[in-house]
């Protein structure tokens, strides 16, 4: 009888393993993303402070306006407002989404340790936006979004064996080894 479960287990292992490497793709995606924007903004804020009070941004500010249809009050008090947001804050962010990409990474090789990287800078990332920006800039939907993604890899990690009392010091499961003859 367990020669029969065997194979289905597999095929629920291999199909959960290939959902949860896609979903860490988008993860992968986001993380560095947001890893880039925000370290640009970190690097360049000064730059782009002087060239706003210098009134240099006015003719891009007119020309996004009138190309994609913005009401240019709204633009300018957009730039304005992220120009006002500490340089701290665009490098912090940088930093914890580099965390995160790299606790994704991690987890594409199945090590239990990305896990927590990834949960943590995840946190960090909405309680640091509180912090500098204040509660009304983190939606609920991005606190839903964050628990469902921390949710959906605890639980793929755990049907994958690397959250279970068998598991090896290096996160991957023990018999993934034995079953393919490898190592």
């Amino acid at each position: 009888m367990s020669d029969n479960q065997l194979p289905i287990d597999d095929r629920q292992r291999k199909s959960t393993l290939i959902f949860f490497r896609i979903v860490l793709v988008m993860s992968i995606i986001g993380s560095s993303s947001n890893f880039f924007g925000y370290m640009f903004l970190g690097i360049q804020l000064p730059t782009f402070q002087s060239l706003y009070e210098s009134g240099s941004m006015a003719p891009a500010i007119e020309l996004a306006s009138e190309a994609f249809g913005f009401d240019k009050n709204l633009l300018t008090a957009s730039y304005e407002s992220m120009l006002n947001v500490p340089r701290s804050f665009y490098l912090l962010s940088s930093f914890l989404y580099a965390m995160s990409l790299a606790g994704c990474i991690m987890m594409m090789c199945l090590r239990k340790n990305g896990f927590h990287y990834y949960t943590i800078a995840q946190l960090l990332i909405i309680i640091i936006t509180v912090l500098f920006l204040g509660k009304e800039y983190v939606g609920i939907g991005n606190i839903m979004m964050t628990l469902l993604f921390v949710v959906y890899y605890y639980t793929s990690l755990r049907r994958l064996g690397l959250f279970s009392p068998k598991q090896e010091e290096d996160g991957i499961n023990p018999q993934d080894n034995n079953e393919n003859g490898q190592e």
